[in-house]
């Protein structure tokens, strides 16, 4: 009798080998979030680690690409088109820092020097023609974009005078020293029509 209850007993408080086995399993399963890492568990962490570690390695390297200055493609063009209609009020709204990075800056900066010699910004235009020249630009460029502000003022000069034929001479030699032959006479009527155009509004 007192074996059964003996056996009773210990079925009670420490259970059979099969139940042992069962809540140790149970145990297991629904351990605390402090117990040791499996191995699953481990290899998680490492792969976190790894991921994180390889974020961390592009971290400069993203910065540095970041910090990279980019230059409009279209920035010459654009001046250029501009310049053979003088459109300089949008010319001269081209700054410095925008060319700084671009690969035909100096171009750009003898086009805005210029649209601001064209609006009377003597002190800017200089400052421009001379960052052209520190630029690397061409002296015969430099020369051919001066003169031919010259001769569009002194066309916008006749315009003024009330001598048409003049006015058009003078903007036919302008543009003829900075384009191709080809599109003298397109745009001599566009600029003319744009200098009378600036000349009656101011």
């Amino acid at each position: 009798m007192s074996g059964s209850w003996w056996a009773f007993l210990k079925r009670v408080f420490w259970g059979s080998k099969s139940e042992r086995i069962g809540h140790a399993s149970v145990v297991g399963l629904t351990a605390s979030p402090t117990s040791e890492p499996s191995i699953s568990d481990a290899s998680t962490l490492d792969a976190m680690a790894h991921e994180t570690s390889s974020l961390s390695d592009t971290e400069p390297r993203l910065t540095a690409v970041t910090s990279l200055s980019f230059y409009d493609d279209n920035l010459l063009d654009c001046c250029i088109t501009q310049w053979k209609f003088g459109d300089w009020q949008s010319l001269v709204r081209v700054t410095k820092e925008q060319l700084e990075h671009h690969p035909e800056r100096e171009k750009i900066a003898i086009l805005v020097a210029a649209g601001h010699f064209q609006i009377g910004a003597l002190i800017v235009a200089k400052e421009f023609t001379q960052t052209a020249l520190a630029w690397g630009c061409s002296q015969r460029l430099i020369s051919q974009i001066l003169i031919a502000g010259v001769h569009n003022s002194l066309g916008r000069a006749a315009v003024l005078s009330h001598e048409p034929e003049r006015a058009l001479s003078h903007f036919k030699e302008a543009i003829t020293l900075g384009v191709p032959k080809g599109e003298v006479t397109l745009f001599v009527q566009a600029r003319a029509a744009e200098q009378i155009r600036q000349t009656n509004s101011g």
